[in-house]
């Protein structure tokens, strides 16, 4: 129960400190007004896939390493220092330069984003590790749920603290900047310093530390011999260059289209959030529940029709809502918001499902190397942002970005149609006494 609670007060103060700083709304205005023109869509594809990398690659050098501790809580915090102290290193960037030199402050805050990422690669394995042995596994899908919950809950006020912000203009405009990122890296700081504070059983472990290469090769083992994991990875990679290809791109593609005015981001954060928020009650039933491949399958359908959904914003009548007020001024605004919370419990449902499922499929003594090589294998994919900027352009091609992204979605949705249910016969084999509500199936 002590890292039940701990592991809620982290996520969701971590998951709000990054709120502030959301690459598909807040960053995408920033990038837009720190280098403004034509090829501000192609800076924000590069800072989005920067920020996307670093988290993956560091899985793939302590895998070995970690398999061989029983005790792992310390690699997370120094994860947790080397973030908090770039938390901070962001803040001061942007505070001491503002908008005076738009080339240099996006090299700074775009290595240390991707230096930041990285630093928090370092505590993936060990934060899953300790996640798996101290949370059952008919409470984990709560547990990430609830998490985004009361993340996205304190998010949703502050996106209208961030329609407000962004509304200024000239030095008043960086100085919100420059609090925004403040406030970020205050509650990403103490989100992690929680989970510090975790308490950590001892793991299942190999007893002899293998070398680098042959722990590499260990992964496209298991890649081959394991079906469900081997759909789970292609199903990741799908899900990501479609995401990568639609939601960092929608703010852009309205803003290019005079759809929305800019300070309408905010908003939009408050829609994501909101929909991340509902939607976790949902989520976790569906996971604890009735299993994870169901809760992926859902979402792969919604992910998979959401980039048609945003083409057909430029087709909404475009209607005054007097009684809306400033919140949502017309109809064309109203539909987006519809298509942000959808966003958000994607993003939210995604993440759910493929965590509890890649916790259960692994094997607890190859746990790392499950971990380590799921993550490395994204690497590539991290870049996805920064190709369909290139195919979006200075042209604006967005609905060539958004056909790719469709046919991405579709990918997601064919892997997450051959998954197995693997919830029940994990349960079983801790002794629970749970049972599913079809018939007991194993891919082991």
């Amino acid at each position: 129960m002590r890292n039940f609670i701990l592991g809620i007060i982290n996520g969701s103060l971590v998951q709000f400190g990054g709120s502030l700083l959301n690459p598909q709304t807040v960053l995408a205005v920033f990038v837009f007004d720190l280098i403004p023109g034509r090829y501000a869509v192609i800076w924000l594809g590069l800072l989005t896939s920067l920020i996307s990398a670093g988290w993956f690659w560091p899985s793939a050098l302590l895998a070995n390493r970690m398999e061989t501790l029983r005790r792992r809580q310390p690699y997370y915090r120094l994860s947790a220092v080397l973030r908090i102290t770039l938390r901070f290193a962001l803040w001061g960037a942007v505070a001491y330069f503002g908008g005076s030199n738009g080339p240099l402050l996006f090299v700074l805050v775009a290595v240390l984003f991707l230096l930041f990422t990285s630093a928090g690669g370092i505590g993936l394995i060990p934060f899953n590790s300790v996640v798996t042995d101290s949370i059952p596994p008919d409470w984990r899908g709560k547990f990430f749920a609830t998490r985004t919950f009361l993340g996205s809950s304190f998010a949703f006020a502050a996106g209208f603290l961030v329609r407000d912000l962004l509304s200024a203009e000239g030095n008043r405009l960086w100085d919100n900047y420059s609090l925004l990122f403040l406030l970020s890296a205050i509650f990403t700081a103490c989100g992690l310093i929680a989970w510090c504070l975790a308490e950590e059983p001892p793991h299942t472990v190999q007893r002899h530390r293998l070398p680098f290469r042959l722990q590499f090769l260990r992964g496209p083992r298991l890649y081959r011999r394991d079906p469900n994991f081997r759909r789970l990875i292609r199903l990741r990679v799908f899900n990501a260059v479609a995401a990568s290809f639609a939601f960092p791109f929608v703010v852009p593609f309205a803003l290019s289209h005079g759809l929305v005015a800019k300070a309408t981001a905010g908003t939009f954060l408050a829609a994501t959030v909101l929909g991340r928020t509902l939607s976790n009650i949902l989520w976790g039933y569906i996971s604890d529940r009735l299993g994870n491949r169901l809760l992926l399958l859902i979402t792969s359908i919604i992910g998979a029709s959401l980039p048609i959904l945003v083409l057909l914003a430029g087709f909404v009548p475009q209607s005054p809502l007097h009684f809306a007020g400033e919140i949502v001024p017309d109809t064309t605004t109203a539909y987006l918001l519809l298509v942000f919370m959808l966003m958000g419990a994607i993003q939210s449902g995604q993440n759910v499902g493929q965590t509890t499922y890649l916790l259960e499929v692994a094997a607890p003594v190859r746990r790392a190397t499950y971990l380590g090589f799921f993550y490395t294998v994204l690497v590539p994919a991290s870049f996805a942002p920064f190709v369909g900027s290139l195919i979006i352009g200075a042209a604006g091609r967005y609905e060539l970005g958004f056909a790719i992204a469709t046919l991405m979605g579709l990918g997601s949705l064919i892997n997450a149609v051959k998954l197995e249910e693997l919830r029940w016969h994990e349960i079983s084999n801790n002794g629970g006494n749970q049972s599913p509500p079809g018939r007991h199936r194993s891919s082991k």
